[in-house]
């Protein structure tokens, strides 16, 4: 999840800067005493620069570069305090920003006092530009939870007084988004909220009851262009009555003790009321809104306390949480049973049904919903918790026979112990197995998360059934679900029995999650995340598939808690992306802290890309369900070992494991018996790897040693891919036998200092293997001056029929290095070769000794059984066409060369005949070149003409 964008409303990521550009001396007092030609440019374009650091305070330290940049900070028309901003941070950088405007207003403060963020509000207000923009919130240290009638009238009544503070008018502000932990505020008495076109008001205490007029705020003449209000999680307020001739989305949820809502909205065309008139007696709700078409009702309702006026064309209808089985009397089933008959026709129906979780002591209460109206399209999102949807499903489709489409949502957790057991009230009441009601309308059924239990195979048959149109039916298999031959087996079955219907079947491993309740409004700031997890932890019966989390710059104290908030109620994937722009590559450049990794009992997948935040592993816990790990760029902190917490008694499910771009592991031990790949890239400081794994089939190790001697012992009998980008010492590695090996994966130096031994180390690594496919990389330095070559050390390969070479040679020539591997591989008969792109542009020097030995140009080597070849990155050089007439010369059975150019070349006519001329008649030749995503080929124009008569007579037999 994103935080909110820092640009202004205009989307530009620099704000225009509302000062006169000043011509200012050069500041000269550098230590060098030289011209510092940087702090010379002008205003606009230092605060430009400034803006791009991305918070104020950031800006601020620049002040350390010369008495000119002290000044330019305060002039920005940006205030940016990213989570977690400290009080004492924030006020004076707020009372030092003397911008004549501020366009952009950005705060998340921790433990600010309320009269603090009071006196911080009143002095934006009157600063914001014209259609500017105001993010602020206040957050805390200690969460609490939220007693719903918790507020000032309770703190008296014990003894104490509670300030109220006014809110002040932003007449210029565009967009206003307050969240300030349940501050006590009172709305503005005077003002015009001139420009304001949306207000978000979240975890706010009014201090408003019994006094009215509350929604006179709202009104055309306070806030006449107002187009998008949310009003969430708000106490002291127990009348609200609004008019508005701009509103047209507006948001109420969790207003505890509300007694009246009084809309008269005639633009309004979306409106959610949620949980706000339960636990009163008497409430009213009145809506007036004749464009009304997306209406989310998640509350009470009767129809002499709720009066829908001139809502005549509704789309959309969502209701939500309709319970499926309860207690005999049920009053809520009952209340939404009335609603559901109150609307006569929409386009589409939109219903959450709930099961518990035992269903001993409840009774079946869908049959008290005997009315629904008459629609196109039906979508049921069901809490199962494992049981039969049958019988709420068709009792549903019974009161609406002709609905078209009817897409059908499970959103409750997959798990093998399924609660429902045999002779469970949900399978038997009514007995739905012998439904006999037809559903003449229905064409197009999509089933989403499909569980594959027995009921659920029933219920898809019972459907073609019933339903004598039915056209098309459309499966997305749950990720997390066991896809087991028999599922596949019973789907392939009822595809089988109706041929005539279309039957797709999907199988979901995006991880994607389907949200019932998806929010209209942007993310707000930086750890808007943090609450999120928080209101899903406290729900622990509604377990989330997916968490994806996208932050900038996060601190490890917030990221600590967040994931301990997210590990209490995920249970599928989990995914971190924390993002250090402008810092060094190993996120030295703030110091971030480190946090414990709690335990995901119930996590399949973990992804985290940390930015090198501090990590410390559990040190207890069972990741029971955990498949797959993904870590990049994280740095290492004891006390536990990380192959302790990987190893098969902590991680039992665990077979896919990769860490990437990581510091702080020095020793790595690893005991899996689950494990099929392991991956270990820019490990920078290893220098012991022990693998236990007899189930491992891939296992990639790349430069992670690359200053310490290897230490290494491995043992996995099963493998079969084996990547080794590494120094190897037969005397410090230990590799235990690999019966199945058919890819090995190495480096080589083609050049190195006289003494170097790393190519016969290698080569007695290349020896001991037999596989089928060889992957070499051909390292060359840039210098040779003090190298020779030392390819000669390489006296042995594989017997292999893949060959890929790829080649960091730039600029220097390659076809000595090339040739003498192909002599040892006379059997290949498949052969690629990848030249690597320039790093850094250079030329070759005069009489460089890359091209030592050069008999390779006038030997010739039997490469008989080579069929297949593909070159890419060809530049033309000549060296590359001497290496391209050299290989034509020596497979003389060559069936199919492909040659792709540098998408930098030039690529010539003349140069394409050339390497043509060099082919054989029956070798098919392509020279192809990619560039902006389109690939030109080229063909010889008798090759040409040969495919397309083949294809001629292709299409003549199979007319005849």
């Amino acid at each position: 999840m994103p935080p909110p964008p820092m640009a202004d409303a205009a989307g530009e990521v620099t704000a225009q800067i509302e000062t006169e550009t000043e011509t200012v001396p050069v500041d000269t007092d550098t230590d060098g005493g030289e011209e510092d030609r940087l702090s010379a440019l002008p205003d606009d374009i230092l605060c430009s620069i400034l803006l791009r650091l991305g918070s104020t305070p950031a800006a601020g330290q620049t002040g350390v570069l010369s008495r000119r940049w002290r000044r330019l900070p305060s002039k920005l028309p940006k205030l940016l305090f990213l989570f977690p901003s400290a009080p004492a941070c924030v006020g004076p950088g707020i009372a030092a920003n003397v911008a004549p405007v501020l366009r952009h207003v950005d705060v998340v403060c921790c433990d600010a006092p309320a009269e603090a963020v009071a006196t911080w509000l009143h002095h934006v207000a009157s600063r914001i530009a014209e259609d500017g923009v105001v993010y602020f919130r206040n957050t805390l240290s200690q969460r609490r939870v939220v007693v719903v009638f918790t507020g000032v009238q309770g703190a008296q009544r014990t003894g104490y007084f509670v300030p109220t503070y006014e809110l002040p008018c932003f007449a210029t502000a565009a967009k206003l988004w307050l969240y300030l932990e349940f501050l006590p505020l009172e709305l503005p008495r005077s003002g015009v909220f001139a420009r304001l076109t949306e207000m978000f008001l979240d975890h706010l205490d009014f201090n408003h009851k019994g006094r009215g007029k509350f929604g006179h705020v709202f009104s055309p003449a306070r806030c006449p262009v107002l187009r998008r209000l949310r009003i969430a999680m708000c106490t002291g307020l127990d009348v609200l009555c609004i008019y508005s001739e701009s509103l047209e989305h507006f948001e109420i949820e969790f207003v505890a003790g509300l007694k009246e809502l009084s809309l008269l909205t005639p633009k309004l065309t979306t409106l959610e009321v949620s949980y706000c008139f339960y636990y009163i007696q008497e409430w009213f709700c009145s809506i007036t809104a004749p464009a009304l078409q997306f209406l989310r009702w998640g509350d009470r309702f009767h129809p002499e306390s709720v009066l829908f006026i001139g809502v005549m064309h509704l789309l959309q209808l969502t209701i939500f949480t309709i319970p499926v089985y309860g207690r005999p009397g049920c009053r809520t089933i009952q209340e939404f049973a009335l609603l559901l008959q109150h609307f006569c026709a929409v386009s589409r129906l939109d219903l959450l049904l709930s099961y518990d979780w035992d269903l001993n002591e409840y009774v079946y209460l869908m049959e008290s919903i005997t009315k629904i109206p008459y629609m196109n399209t039906m979508s049921l999102w069901l809490y199962t918790r494992g049981h039969a949807i049958g019988t709420s499903v068709f009792h549903l489709l019974s009161l609406c026979p002709s609905v078209k489409n009817l897409q059908v949502t499970l959103l409750d957790d997959i798990k093998e112990d399924s609660p429902c057991q045999q002779y469970c009230e949900c399978d038997q009441h009514p007995d739905w197995g012998e439904w006999e009601t037809v559903v003449y309308g229905l064409e197009e059924v999509e089933i989403r998360n499909f569980r594959g239990t027995k009921h659920d195979f029933t219920f898809m048959s019972l459907l073609f059934l019933v339903a004598p149109l039915l056209k098309k039916m459309k499966i997305t298999v749950d990720g997390m679900a066991n896809a087991s031959e028999e599922s596949s087996q019973g789907l392939r079955e009822i595809a089988a029995e109706h041929p005539g219907a279309c039957f797709e079947v999907y199988y979901n491993t995006t991880g994607e999650f389907y949200e019932f309740r998806p929010s209209n409004f942007i993310k707000t700031p930086d750890d808007h995340y943090y609450d999120c997890l928080a209101a899903y932890a406290a729900r622990t019966d509604l377990p989330l598939r997916c968490i994806d989390v996208v932050t900038v710059r996060a601190h490890a104290a917030s990221t600590g808690e967040a994931l301990r908030l997210a590990a209490r109620c995920l249970s599928g994937e989990f995914v971190f992306v924390n993002e250090t722009p402008g810092e060094d590559e190993e996120g030295l450049a703030v110091e971030r802290g480190v946090f414990e990794l709690p335990c995901f009992e119930n996590a399949t997948k973990i992804r985290m890309r940390l930015g090198f935040l501090g990590l410390g592993m559990p040190p207890s816990g069972v990741f029971r369900r955990l498949t797959r790990v993904l870590l990049i760029h994280v740095h290492f902190h004891g006390p536990c070992d990380i192959g302790d917490a990987l190893s098969s008694p902590r991680c039992p499910a665990l077979t896919d494991l990769s860490i990437l771009g990581s510091r702080g592991v020095d020793s790595l031990t690893l005991y899996s018996l689950s494990l099929d790949l392991i991956e270990l890239v820019d490990l920078s400081g290893l220098q012991q790897l022990t693998i236990v794994a007899p189930k491992l089939i891939c296992l990639k190790v790349s430069r992670c040693f690359k200053w310490n001697r290897p230490i290494a012992n491995i043992h996995a009998p099963a493998l079969e891919l084996f990547e080794w980008m590494e120094p190897y010492d037969p005397s410090s590695i230990q590799i235990n036998s690999m019966p199945s090996l058919t890819f090995l994966s190495t480096l080589l130096r083609v050049f190195e200092h006289p003494n170097s031994l790393f190519n016969q180390h290698c080569a007695s690594l290349l020896r001991r293997f037999g596989v089928d496919s060889l992957h070499l990389l051909l390292v060359y330095p840039s210098n040779l001056d003090n190298d020779q070559y030392m390819m000669g050390d390489i006296t042995m390969l594989p017997r292999v029929e893949k060959l890929h070479l790829r080649l960091s040679s730039r600029p220097h020539a390659f076809g000595a290095c090339v040739f003498h591997v192909l002599r040892m591989c006379t059997g290949v008969r498949k052969l690629t070769v990848d030249i690597q792109p320039w790093k850094v542009p250079s030329e070759c020097p005069i009489g460089c000794i890359c091209d030592q030995p050069n008999d390779w140009k006038t030997e010739s080597i039997s490469l008989d059984l080579l069929e297949e070849v593909e070159v890419y990155g060809i530049e033309g050089v000549e060296h590359e066409v001497v290496f391209l007439r050299q290989l034509f010369r020596s497979a003389t059975d060559l069936k199919m060369i492909a040659i792709t150019f540098d998408p930098s070349v030039n690529l010539r006519t003349s140069l394409c005949k050339k390497l043509i001329s060099f082919s054989h008649p029956r070798t098919h030749v392509e020279l192809r070149q990619e560039c902006d995503g389109s690939m030109t080929i080229y063909e010889p124009a008798d090759q040409l003409a040969r495919r397309k008569l083949k294809r001629k007579r292709k299409r003549r037999s199979v007319n005849h």
